[in-house]
C-alpha cells in the first residue's frame, strides 16, 4: 500500500505510523520525499510503502513526521484478499473518467465520500481527466484536497487524460504512484512515471493503458513503441 501527502515546507523524515485499532498506531515506515517545479508549484511530496500487510485486514494510519507534526486525521483501509480467491467472489470498484474541482464535482465527491467512510468499494479507477487543472498547479492542490477523504480510505488508481498532458505531464507523474510495468524504460528513473501499469486485486485483473503521450500521437502504443510490447 502506497500512502502519499503533501506539505509546503520539508520534513525530514516522512513517516507513517499504523495500526489495527485507531488507538494503537503501534507500527512505523519512514519513506522518501521529492518535488516538482514545473508550472511554478513549490511543495514536497512524500512517498511513504506500507509492506507486509496482512491481507483481508483493516489498518489505520496517520501521516506526518515525529520531529514537526502529524496529520489530524487518523484514516483507515482494508487489505485486498490473499490470491487466489474464487471466481464467484464479488468485488466492487468505483469506476470514473473526468471530474475536476469546481463545484459542479461536489455532489459525486459527496456520494464518493459515503461510500469511502461505509468502505463500500474495494477500489477506485479515476481513468483520466482528473483535476482539469490545465498547467495550472493550485488546481491540483485544490482537487487532492477535496479528494483526500476518498482517496485515503480507497486505493485511489488513475490513469491519465489529455487534460494531465501540460508539462509532459509533471503533476501527474509526480503525485501519483502507480504500479510500474518495468524499470528504467527510456533510460529514465520510473520511480513517478506511472503512464501505464497493471495489478491484480482478488479475482481481477486490470490494465492501464495510455494513449495520450504527445497529445494523443501516443508513439509508444505503435508497434515497436515500448507500451506495445509491454
Amino acid at each position: 500500500m502506497n500512502v502519499m501527502w503533501v506539505t509546503q515546507l520539508l520534513g525530514n523524515t516522512p513517516t507513517v505510523r499504523y495500526g489495527l485499532s485507531e488507538d494503537s498506531l503501534s507500527m512505523s515506515t519512514v519513506g522518501t520525499s521529492h518535488t516538482y517545479h514545473q508550472g511554478g508549484w513549490n511543495g514536497y511530496i512524500y512517498l511513504v510503502e506500507l509492506t507486509g500487510l496482512t491481507p483481508n485486514t483493516t489498518y489505520w494510519y496517520q501521516v506526518g513526521d515525529p520531529e514537526w507534526k502529524w496529520s489530524q486525521i487518523i484514516y483507515s483501509f482494508n487489505t485486498a484478499p490473499t490470491t487466489p480467491v474464487s471466481m464467484n467472489e464479488v468485488f466492487t470498484f468505483i469506476t470514473y473518467g473526468d471530474m475536476g474541482s469546481s463545484n459542479a464535482a461536489d455532489p459525486d465527491l459527496y456520494w464518493l465520500n459515503q461510500a469511502a467512510v461505509m468502505h463500500e468499494a474495494d477500489a477506485i479507477l479515476h481513468i483520466g481527466d482528473i483535476s482539469y487543472a490545465d498547467g495550472y498547479q493550485p488546481g491540483w492542490d485544490l482537487f487532492l484536497q477535496k479528494i483526500e477523504p476518498v482517496a485515503a480510505r480507497i486505493p485511489y488508481m488513475t490513469a491519465p487524460g489529455n487534460h494531465e498532458e501540460f508539462f509532459d505531464f509533471a503533476a501527474y507523474r509526480n503525485r501519483f504512484q502507480m504500479p510500474t510495468p518495468m524499470s528504467d524504460l527510456y533510460n529514465e528513473n520510473r520511480l513517478n512515471l506511472t503512464m501505464y501499469y497493471s495489478f491484480n486485486y482478488g479475482n481481477t485483473h486490470i490494465i492501464a493503458v495510455s494513449a495520450e503521450e504527445l497529445w494523443g500521437l501516443a508513439p509508444d502504443l505503435h508497434p515497436g513503441g515500448d507500451q506495445y510490447e509491454w
